[in-house]
C-alpha cells in the first residue's frame, strides 16, 4: 500500500497557484442519502441524493500583489475551479476537483504568531477525479500537434471514473501563462490503444490569454488520453494545465 505525506500537494484556484501559501487543506465528499423511512418499513430507508463537497483551506496571509489575499478575495465572487492534487502536479498523477462557491473569509491575527487567512467553500457541482494531462511546468506550447508527453492511460478500471456513456466526463483548462498575442485552441483526444489511434473527445473555445474554462460530455471515453493543439496563430508560446474526470454521482 502506498503512503504519501501532505508535502506534496499541489492546490490551484482557477489560474493561481495556492500551495504556497496554505498549510491545511480540508476536503469532505457526502454522498447524500437522506431517511425516508416509513412506519410500514421493516427497518431504516434511504434514497441516493446527489454528492456534494466542501473544503476548508487554512492558509498564511500576503497582501502582495497576487498573493493570498487578492486571490481569495477575486474568489469570493462567483464561482471557482478548484483543484486539490495529494500526490502532486506530475502528468499522470490524479487531482481532486469541483467547482464551488467561497462561502466565508477570516483573517486570524494573534500579536504572538503569524497572519492567517482562512476560508470556507461548498461545491457547485459534483466533486470529480482527474487525471491530470499537462501541467503549468510542462514544456510550453509553441504551435500546432498532438503532445506526446501527454499521454496518460486511466488505467482498464479507468482511474477516474466509469467511462462509459452515460457519466458525466469533465475536462478543465487552465492557462497560467501567455507570450504574445494570438490564439489558440486545445482538444483532449482519446483512444483505445497506447500511442495511436487517437480521435476528438473534447474541445475547449479558442484562448488568448490567461484563463480557465470547462467542457462536459457524456459520451463514452476510452482509456488512453492525450492533448492535442489544433489550432495556433501569432502566440510565442503559452503554460497551461489540462485535466479530465468523471464527475462522481453520474455514474
Amino acid at each position: 500500500m502506498a503512503r504519501i505525506s501532505g508535502k506534496s500537494t499541489d492546490i490551484y484556484i482557477d489560474t493561481s497557484q495556492f500551495e504556497t501559501f496554505t498549510n491545511s487543506f480540508t476536503f469532505n465528499v457526502n454522498s447524500n442519502l437522506p431517511d425516508v423511512t416509513t412506519f410500514g418499513d421493516e427497518g431504516s430507508t434511504f434514497v441516493q441524493g446527489n454528492p456534494n463537497a466542501n473544503f476548508t483551506l487554512n492558509s498564511f496571509f500576503s497582501p502582495t500583489d497576487n498573493e493570498s489575499d487578492e486571490i481569495i478575495n477575486s474568489a469570493l465572487t462567483g464561482t471557482s475551479e478548484v483543484m486539490i492534487a495529494p500526490s502532486g502536479l506530475t502528468i499522470g498523477n490524479n487531482a481532486y476537483e469541483v467547482k464551488a462557491n467561497l462561502t466565508s473569509e477570516t483573517i486570524d491575527n494573534p500579536v504572538e504568531g503569524a497572519t492567517a487567512i482562512n476560508t470556507s467553500a461548498t461545491s457547485t457541482e459534483s466533486i470529480r477525479r482527474s487525471a491530470i494531462l499537462y501541467t503549468p511546468s510542462s514544456t510550453a506550447l509553441t504551435g500546432t500537434g498532438a503532445v506526446s508527453s501527454s499521454r496518460v492511460d486511466t488505467g482498464s478500471a479507468s482511474s477516474i471514473g466509469t467511462l462509459s456513456a452515460g457519466s458525466t466526463k469533465t475536462a478543465t483548462l487552465r492557462v497560467t501563462a501567455v507570450s504574445g498575442s494570438g490564439t489558440a485552441t486545445i482538444k483532449i483526444q482519446d483512444s483505445s490503444s497506447s500511442g495511436s489511434g487517437y480521435g476528438d473527445f473534447l474541445a475547449f473555445a479558442q484562448i488568448s490569454g490567461v484563463g480557465v474554462q470547462s467542457v462536459q460530455t457524456s459520451d463514452a471515453c476510452e482509456r488512453y488520453l492525450q492533448i492535442n493543439v489544433t489550432q495556433y496563430s501569432g502566440l510565442t508560446n503559452f503554460n497551461c494545465m489540462v485535466s479530465m474526470g468523471v464527475e462522481v454521482g453520474t455514474y
